[in-house]
């Protein structure tokens, strides 16, 4: 990593967590860079920063962005802590169905987490992987770059498509629940929240999984994640988990598992 690109994470990070300590229910997720990015957001008060729940935001800023660089959330697959949570989960879905298995990877961005996850030397099990996300800008950059991976427009707050229903057996969420709750009254996100689990629920089979990390505590996600009429059991795990970051300081999140 350049020392510009640690350095505006290192600015992301401080912003961010302000912005946790300020109000605990809407966190804005914490950033890592991993070429060239558009941070425009960068010391802005909390206030004045974009809503990163509203789509056309997206889609404005990865229409805006003629780089071919790609930005991570939290941190990269290469990231040993994320590796091993992630590579646990696929192992533990693949073990359930004892069958190639299919994931989603909703939200996607500019994130490289599906290809990697794809292209990893420590998973074993056979599996395949889809990239969605509401900005077309977005979708057609990352198709351009990783042709050999999957990626399509997908409107994760609305109903799936009948053909959709039931075709995957995970979902895999690094901060996009987050994004749902930065912005709007809390109507707004209790029913944003809803709609996207629903749509999760949707779109995975009888036996389905979500996992979901977070940099909510569970007092403050619960709420959102225990909606009647969402789609899952009301048996949300949850795990606290410290991410060591590359400039020796330590992140704390939260690992939500759901099952239906």
């Amino acid at each position: 990593m350049s020392a510009l690109n640690e350095n505006i994470r290192r600015r992301l990070l401080s912003q961010i967590k302000l912005k946790a300590n300020e109000d605990e229910s809407t966190p804005t997720p914490v950033s890592e860079t991993t070429e060239t990015n558009n941070n425009s957001d960068q010391g802005r008060h909390p206030q004045d920063r974009p809503d990163y729940s509203n789509m056309d935001y997206w889609e404005d800023r990865y229409s805006s962005d003629n780089t071919s660089g790609t930005f991570e959330w939290v941190v990269t697959y290469s990231n040993p802590v994320l590796r091993s949570l992630l590579d646990t989960f696929i192992t533990s879905v693949h073990t359930s169905f004892l069958r190639p298995v299919k994931f989603l990877h909703p939200g996607c961005g500019d994130s490289t987490l599906g290809v990697d996850i794809m292209s990893s030397s420590t998973l074993s099990a056979p599996i395949s992987l889809d990239n969605t996300d509401a900005s077309p800008a977005v979708v057609s950059k990352m198709a351009s770059l990783h042709p050999s991976s999957t990626w399509f427009v997908a409107d994760v707050l609305s109903p799936c498509s009948t053909e959709s229903r039931g075709s995957y057996d995970a979902v895999i969420d690094k901060c996009l629940c987050d994004a749902f709750l930065c912005g709007g009254v809390e109507s707004d996100k209790l029913d944003k929240v809803k709609s996207y689990l629903r749509h999760c629920s949707e779109v995975t089979n009888d036996r389905g999984r979500l996992i979901m990390m977070s940099f909510g505590q569970p007092e403050s996600r619960m709420r959102f994640f225990k909606q009647e009429g969402v789609g899952w059991s009301e048996n949300v795990t949850v795990e606290e988990v410290v991410i060591p970051m590359e400039d020796g300081r330590k992140n704390k999140c939260w690992v939500y598992e759901f099952t239906k």
